[in-house]
């Protein structure tokens, strides 16, 4: 209360949480970032990066608009090489020096990670686990057979 006997009110004023851009008004380059973000971590992560709905990014990252899935498949792309070009340079610093001075358990942990690495950047065939199984005719005896003498 004041001197005069009323009590005062204090009011503030917080704005809501702007509305997060939908569909046409995303522009094409922020959902190509997106949907590429989003194929490496997840959609809400991306769309929480970005500050867009994440039907935006879903779209984007599965997108039907040739633009935005060569745009995505290119990030996609530039990001793999990029992570390719260190992991050979860090290959390189692995020295056979090094690897002779190294305990059994490092030597088996640099070959697993070794593993690794080539299964995971090695090309992948979509028809390597195919399963062909061929059902053969059942045998029956020759008794089981109507017999015609002539």
């Amino acid at each position: 209360m004041n001197g005069n006997g009323v009590s005062q009110l204090s009011v503030e004023h917080k704005p809501k949480d702007k509305p997060r851009p939908r569909g046409a008004s995303v522009p094409i380059p922020v959902k190509i970032a997106a949907g590429a973000i989003a194929v490496q971590t997840s959609v809400k992560e991306a769309a929480e990066t970005f500050g867009i709905g994440e039907s935006v990014v879903r779209e984007a990252k599965n997108s039907k608009n040739l633009e935005v899935r060569e745009g995505v498949n290119d990030a996609l792309e530039r990001v793999r090489s990029l992570a390719l070009d260190k992991l050979l340079s860090s290959m390189c610093l692995i020295t056979d020096d090094k690897l002779n001075e190294a305990s059994a358990r490092e030597l088996s942990a640099v070959a697993a990670n070794m593993s690794r690495v080539v299964e995971r950047t090695g090309p992948r065939e979509s028809g390597a686990n195919v399963q062909l199984v061929i059902y053969a005719p059942q045998q029956r005896e020759e008794g089981s057979y109507q017999v015609v003498d002539v």
